[in-house]
């Protein structure tokens, strides 16, 4: 029916109110549909129900077929293509689990991913979560003190399987009067990112002069991770160091960093 209907042209509805306001071709499909979910040989089922159906066949064929074996002697000649049937059909459901779980996984991931997205202004218009399908947010979002040429400024952090992004919260003001709640200042590939030890536990104690003097000098020694709540992020564009709120984020986050970096790196790699 759902064929039929779709080839003699689309049928009127009686329920098009606000259909026109549509693109011409959603307009066709809407009355299409309904009106076939409407047919008595469509049995009011929707054409989703019916691309279902093939899936839900599955697990009923196997339940069929194990109950035919246990009704069958282990001398009849059927009994090893029953045991085959029910071995195949086993495997056909478990696969079609697996590729709804994925594409459910996917799904959700593209969502979070676009709400993120949705709360980051990038001035230039250029920033974007969803041109990679197979990013995941590892990380974030975490609240880092940055230290700049002025001192110590707070970022949010987010770190993604392939990429590292930083943005500084918006005022209260211009968030309440917009749908964004953080402002773009950098996003850095992870296969350009690496992480190294710092010469200092926290950013307080040392002052800005004397923090940029033992980056440049590399003189003093670094103090060992397990007590520093810092580390510094190097990559060609940009380097600098952070500050994490604890010592536990801070070894979680500089971990992941590496982890993810050198992941990203092996992958760049062997495209290439």
């Amino acid at each position: 029916k759902w064929a039929t209907t779709a080839t003699s042209g689309s049928p009127q509805s009686a329920d098009d109110d606000g259909d026109e306001a549509k693109a011409p071709s959603v307009v066709t499909y809407a009355r299409f549909a309904r009106a076939c979910e409407a047919d008595a040989r469509c049995k009011g089922l929707s054409l989703a129900s019916y691309l279902i159906s093939p899936v839900q066949r599955v697990p009923r064929y196997r339940l069929l077929l194990e109950e035919l074996l246990k009704a069958t002697d282990e001398a009849h000649p059927d009994r090893a293509d029953l045991e085959k049937a029910v071995a195949l059909v086993i495997d056909a459901a478990r696969e079609n689990n697996d590729k709804m779980a994925a594409i459910q996984s996917t799904s959700e991931r593209y969502e979070s991913l676009a709400k993120l997205q949705h709360l980051i202004f990038d001035p230039t218009g250029r920033f974007t979560l969803l041109d990679a399908p197979a990013r995941r947010l590892l990380l974030g979002p975490t609240e880092f003190k940055k230290l700049c040429r002025k001192g110590p400024k707070t970022f949010t952090f987010w770190l993604f399987s392939d990429k590292l992004v930083y943005a500084q919260r918006l005022p209260a003001g211009l968030a309440t009067a917009s749908s964004y709640q953080f402002q773009l200042n950098r996003e850095m590939r992870l296969d350009d990112v690496a992480v190294a030890d710092t010469a200092f536990g926290t950013l307080s104690q040392r002052s800005t002069r004397r923090a940029a003097h033992l980056l440049k000098s590399g003189a003093a020694p670094v103090v060992p991770r397990e007590r520093s709540q810092c580390f510094q992020l190097l990559s060609s564009s940009k380097s600098f160091v952070v500050e994490a709120p604890t010592l536990r984020i801070a070894t979680e986050w500089r971990d992941a960093l590496a982890t993810a970096s050198s992941s990203s790196a092996g992958s760049s790699s062997s495209s290439s």
